[in-house]
């Protein structure tokens, strides 16, 4: 009776899981996509560099400010139907991105594709944290899981229509792909059934703890730090590494490929993670993995040869890339009936982290020296540790 319980549960979150891992996966997609034609679209507009950056400033505005208005607007609406709202907004401006606007209105149309990707982000990770109340690591390790696959694939998707389209296809190809999965999406969502009643979205009365209250907790600003350090180490690495693997004498694919070894170590650790988190503390998680993570890439750096490195990225892309989706869950566990706001909240934590560590570490890099900017970055890991040692929760 007991086994039938659980099959009748595990089928009934099965469609709506799927749907919102195949909705982040074209969020990852056309997001990380973006990033290889960002050179191109400076030729084809003939911009400057500067006036070119302005372009990944606009996505980092739109992520904070999908965290804003997540705050004040995630709890008070039905998450799913929101959700939907957001995509088919975010995916409706790829469309008019392929059109090859002027181009203050790419950089507006940026900041929209970065507003609405990013509420779509909270939204996903809000639901996916709803579905079951016992099993909110597994599942949103699983849903991050599937963002890996499309931060991987996507920008090797991008190179490859870049080569033989012209940027306005490639463009066009994107938005396509992404309406493909988003479609998919809808069928299993509409299928779909909520695990329980109490899973649904409550009245405003019962929404958990309020802003303030998640604002003033202790706990809450660290898994937020912890979020802030992984996003920013991640999106560093993605940034700096190739750069310094290629000062290290090695070839621009070889170089290109280590990014590629770490988001693959990142999303076997996610699924394995997913499954850990069911047996293990997800405090402990954190802190065991991000130590080991940390160690690895450390000892790497001392040794700093380009093999070493190699794999020591790939390893520590395993231990520390659950870091993320268990700070969410931690939080959901901790603050019950407000994950919309808790992933919002976590969501100006990743803007942080964009907006700022692969700056820094470019500082570092340009006035004192990229072996020393590569080692700070590597310490991340073991901020992250120190910082999830101090949580007091279960």
């Amino acid at each position: 009776m007991i086994k039938h319980s659980a099959d009748k549960a595990n089928s009934t979150v099965a469609k709506p899981a799927l749907a919102f891992c195949l909705a982040f996966v074209g969020v990852a997609l056309s997001q990380t996509m973006l990033g290889p034609m960002v050179p191109v679209i400076r030729v084809t507009y003939d911009v400057s560099l500067a006036q070119n950056g302005l372009l990944p400033f606009a996505q980092g505005a739109g992520c904070l400010a999908a965290g804003l208005i997540g705050i004040f607007v995630a709890d008070k609406y039905d998450k799913r139907k929101s959700m939907i709202l957001a995509y088919a907004v975010y995916n409706a401006m790829l469309y008019v991105t392929a059109l090859l606007p002027p181009y203050w209105m790419l950089v507006a149309l940026f900041f929209i594709i970065g507003t609405g990707a990013r509420l779509c982000d909270a939204l996903l990770n809000a639901n996916m944290a709803e579905l079951d109340a016992n099993r909110k690591g597994f599942f949103l390790n699983l849903l991050h899981g599937f963002f890996g696959i499309g931060a991987l694939v996507g920008p090797i998707i991008a190179s490859a229509m870049l080569t033989g389209y012209g940027l306005g296809s490639s463009l066009l190809s994107i938005a396509c792909l992404s309406s493909v999965l988003f479609l998919c999406c809808l069928l299993l969502v509409k299928n779909g059934k909520r695990t329980s009643p109490a899973e649904k979205t409550p009245k405003s009365s019962d929404q958990g703890p309020a802003l303030p209250v998640l604002l003033k907790s202790r706990t809450m600003w660290t898994l937020g730090l912890c979020t802030t350090l992984y996003v920013g180490f991640a999106i560093a690495m993605a940034t700096w590494i190739p750069s310094y693997f290629m000062e290290m004498g090695m070839g621009s694919f070889f170089a290109a490929s280590v990014v590629s070894f770490l988001w693959a170590g990142i999303i076997a650790g996610r699924f394995v993670y997913s499954v850990l988190s069911l047996r293990f503390s997800m405090k402990k998680l954190i802190f065991v993995s991000s130590l080991v993570g940390g160690a690895v890439i450390i000892a790497a750096s001392v040794v700093n040869t380009v093999e070493f490195l190699a794999v020591a990225y790939a390893i520590a892309g395993f231990f520390t890339g659950a870091v993320v989706p268990l700070c969410i869950a931690i939080a959901n566990k901790e603050f019950p009936g407000a994950s919309g706001r808790i992933s919002s909240i976590i969501i100006i934590f990743v803007a942080l982290g964009i907006m700022t560590v692969p700056g820094i570490i470019g500082l570092i890099a340009e006035n004192v020296s990229f072996y020393t900017a590569i080692f700070i970055l590597n310490l991340c890991p073991i901020f992250i540790a120190a910082l999830s040692f101090s949580l007091k929760v279960k």
